[in-house]
């Protein structure tokens, strides 16, 4: 075996088990719903919680008035059951808006699948004024192991949809049926964020594959499919890694965040009020700015373009360039983006948008492709575009360090970071010092923070 061939198996052992330890680290993690209940109280003192037996009670107590009962979770998640009489709200959906729908002389129930979608919906609630309010102690799960009736299109039904396959075990067996029918064979399910960009990007990628096939601006791989191949793969095994990586561990964390500023009315976007399309647009340029900021740091700060570096040292830039990112850039922009959906105050709908914006016009500027002149000069007005963003990936580190854009190029010229060329075809890629085929392996990718090249970040 060459150390080519060993440095690539020891880089997909390595992917293979960092994928089965994050599994296993959720699945292993997950509290029984007694324990998740009690975290609840802990963390929500001030939301009155309703036992299943109690609000059972309540419902067939003809003498009361009746509650109104709100189901908080997602559409999917509703379709499979709920309870009797219960209506669907998103929990997405803002708390002033949903407060002006409800029945303010009849008191409110929320529930959701253990309890945190509906906590976060009630202090949204009381904080708008609301008070007449309640959540179901355990929600769904809990109401479902007593026993109790749910139904599906007004029939009764014995399935309740988990939310992802860990949650499932804190409802007993025969309430698991939804399981097997809502996820995959392989019982990973990936969040709503990861589904779209997973769709779009397939079918973006086999367009741009066929483009760059039938007519390349570079020559690369010339009559050799092998090579391309074998480029391609190692590209989208690496992307394919991140993305396990960000669903397992973020994209929950960028729902939670988002959900309790909505719920909060806290942020930017809430404080200034904004709907409807014009509350998309800036939401939409406000995560490209903070997008811009964080690719000019991995340029400037030593210790991020030591991981900023896998993908600058590719010298074939092509389509599957868009996914060769080291993880551990991908971790640290994820965990930063925390406070930024605080402080813009952007809804998670609004961030699955950008994100398939983003990640559909990085595939399309990354790929080896060229546009009509007339196109390519006056698209690159608006997005980032191959001829466009080429000249970031030169050897020449005065170019590298410009034209930080990745979905609307105004940024750059805003902030003075614009560069242009009109023989982008002369542009040498890569980086000095990461020349060596054994640096390209999967095991070199991941090893490239680690590596003592002579390359500085910009400034350093």
């Amino acid at each position: 075996m060459t150390r080519s061939d060993k440095d690539q198996s020891i880089g997909l052992a390595c992917v293979a088990a960092l994928i089965a330890l994050g599994i296993l680290a959720v699945i292993k993690s997950q509290p029984r719903l007694e324990e998740k209940i009690a975290e609840l109280k802990v963390e929500f003192p001030r939301v009155a919680m309703l036992k299943p037996a109690a609000l059972a009670e309540w419902l067939t107590d003809t003498q009361r008035v009746q509650p109104q009962l709100l189901d908080v979770r997602t559409p999917a998640e509703f379709a499979v059951s709920h309870l009797p009489a219960a209506s669907h709200v998103p929990v997405e959906r803002r708390a002033r808006a949903l407060l002006a729908t409800l029945d303010t002389n009849r008191p409110t129930v929320l529930y959701c699948t253990t309890g945190y979608r509906a906590s976060l919906m009630a202090v949204g609630l009381e904080a708008a004024g609301y008070t007449n309010l309640f959540t179901l102690e355990g929600s769904i799960f809990a109401w479902a192991n007593e026993g109790r009736p749910l139904v599906r299109n007004g029939r009764p039904v014995k399935d309740v949809h988990p939310y992802n396959p860990a949650n499932g075990r804190m409802l007993k067996p025969e309430y698991r049926g939804a399981l097997t029918r809502t996820y995959d064979l392989s019982g990973f399910h990936l969040p709503l964020i990861e589904q779209v960009k997973f769709a779009s990007a397939i079918g973006l990628l086999a367009v741009l594959l066929s483009w760059e096939t039938i007519a390349p601006a570079l020559p690369w791989f010339r009559r050799n499919g092998r090579e391309r191949a074998v480029h391609g793969v190692r590209n989208i095994a690496l992307g394919s890694f991140n993305s396990v990586v960000i669903a397992i561990f973020f994209v929950r964390l960028w729902w939670a965040m988002s959900t309790w500023t909505a719920a909060h009315q806290f942020g930017l976007l809430n404080w200034l009020d904004l709907s409807g399309g014009s509350r998309v647009l800036a939401a939409v340029l406000l995560l490209d700015a903070w997008t811009y900021s964080w690719h000019r740091l991995n340029h400037s700060i030593g210790f991020l373009w030591r991981f900023h570096r896998t993908h600058h040292s590719e010298q074939r830039v092509d389509v599957t360039s868009a996914s060769r990112f080291h993880f551990g850039e991908l971790i640290l922009s994820s965990l930063l983006r925390l406070p930024v959906i605080a402080l813009a105050g952007v809804e998670f709908g609004e961030l699955v948008l950008y994100e398939t914006l983003l990640f559909g016009i990085v595939q399309f500027h990354h790929a080896n492709i060229r546009l009509a002149p007339g196109v390519e000069r006056w698209l690159r007005w608006v997005i980032v575009t191959p001829d466009f963003h080429r000249v970031h990936h030169s050897r020449d580190l005065g170019e590298a360090h410009s034209n930080f854009s990745s979905l609307l190029s105004l940024w750059d010229g805003l902030f003075g970071t614009w560069n242009w060329r009109d023989d982008s075809e002369s542009i040498s890629f890569g980086l000095e010092g990461f020349d060596e085929p054994n640096r390209h392996t999967l095991g070199g990718l991941l090893k490239t923070p680690l590596n003592q090249a002579p390359v500085k970040a910009d400034g350093q």
